[in-house]
């Protein structure tokens, strides 16, 4: 598992997510770090959140405005086609569902 013990930032970079929120390098390489290291436990065609891809030891460390800034990264890097995941239209906005491809 990524090492979520240290999410304060220790760059001043910021990455510009496609949704105009800037996120700090640092918390954006954590989300996907965790990502692509629980990608391999998910199963294609099965809807995950952003909490279910991120795994239970990982998720209760970030506060509520962290958890949403992770779905935010995400969703920017499946738009982006950086992790093979796409973004689920389902009856509700949030939370925000993703599939793996």
């Amino acid at each position: 598992m990524t090492d979520p013990t240290n999410l304060a930032p220790t760059e001043s970079r910021d990455v510009t997510l496609l949704n105009g929120r800037s996120v700090s390098i640092d918390f954006h390489n954590i989300v996907r770090n965790q990502v692509v290291e629980r990608l391999p436990a998910l199963t294609p065609g099965v809807d995950y959140t952003t909490e279910q891809i991120c795994g239970a030891d990982f998720w209760p460390l970030l506060s509520d405005g962290e958890c949403r800034l992770a779905g935010m990264v995400l969703k920017d890097l499946s738009l982006r086609g950086l992790v093979p995941l796409v973004l689920v239209e389902w009856a509700h906005e949030y939370p925000l569902k993703f599939r793996l491809i």
